[in-house]
């Protein structure tokens, strides 16, 4: 039995990069390639959150300020 070369597209999917036969191993231990673009707009959106948060945050605060004048 060989172990068949794959990367992982998203978190549902992988692609075989070579031609399996009937008892070949696909260890998801070693995987060729990962396709992070998923994992990378993720963190940007949440770093979009964390911005709009700490913006909304600031603005509570200059006009808590701008009150107490």
């Amino acid at each position: 039995m060989s172990s068949v070369k794959f990367r992982i597209i998203n978190k549902y999917q992988i692609e075989l990069l070579e031609d399996a036969i009937k008892g070949s191993i696909i260890d998801l231990n070693n995987a060729d390639q990962i396709d992070l673009s998923i994992i990378l707009d993720q963190i940007n959106h949440k770093k979009d959150q964390v911005y709009l948060e700490k913006l909304k945050q600031e603005k509570q605060n200059w006009e808590l300020l701008k009150t107490n004048e």
